[in-house]
């Protein structure tokens, strides 16, 4: 299930990243590339016994402008389209107050990948909040069964899994 939000995910965030490459160069730029990423992270952490569950799904874009042979940059937080627009806006403004860089020769050259790197296991893709609740409370039942000692605890389990889009 989560694979499939994925890759509609990425499908989105790619049809951003071309949107954002397509409104630097309607704006002047002479080259453009543009970054799109989410991410969905599961973070458990058990301190002094009290375990803390977080959840957040950040995501930004960033865009890379070359204007007159001056480089600007510009990102945000969110990747509605309004901001991607202001974006932009930002990165020709930057670059238009840079000096030109004499060791500036291009941005790379775009490459395709076919295949999803960096997917290790479906399994991963998988793992939700209560899978890692659960495996908190294994640690801390393993840790008070090992050693009766053992009074207080730290710990934690965390899951990122992300997309990113490059246009």
């Amino acid at each position: 299930m989560m694979a499939k939000t994925l890759d509609s995910t990425q499908d989105e965030l790619t049809t951003l990243a071309e949107l954002g490459m397509k409104k630097a160069l309607s704006a002047g730029a002479e080259e453009a590339e543009t970054f799109v990423s989410w991410m969905d992270t599961i973070s458990i952490n058990i301190k002094k016994n009290i375990i803390e569950a977080r959840r957040g799904s950040p995501a930004g874009v960033g865009v890379r402008v070359v204007w007159n042979g001056k480089v600007g940059f510009a990102a945000q937080s969110g990747t509605d389209k309004a901001g991607i627009e202001r974006v932009v806006e930002e990165a020709l403004a930057v670059a238009k107050i840079r000096p030109p860089d004499p060791d500036f020769e291009q941005l790379p050259d775009p490459i395709s990948r076919p295949s999803k790197d960096g997917i290790i296991h479906d399994a991963i893709l998988e793992f939700s909040e209560k899978d890692a609740l659960e495996a908190v409370n294994n640690l801390a039942q393993t840790a008070f069964a090992q050693d009766k000692r053992i009074r207080s605890l730290f710990g934690a389990v965390e899951v990122h899994k992300g997309v990113q889009a490059v246009a």
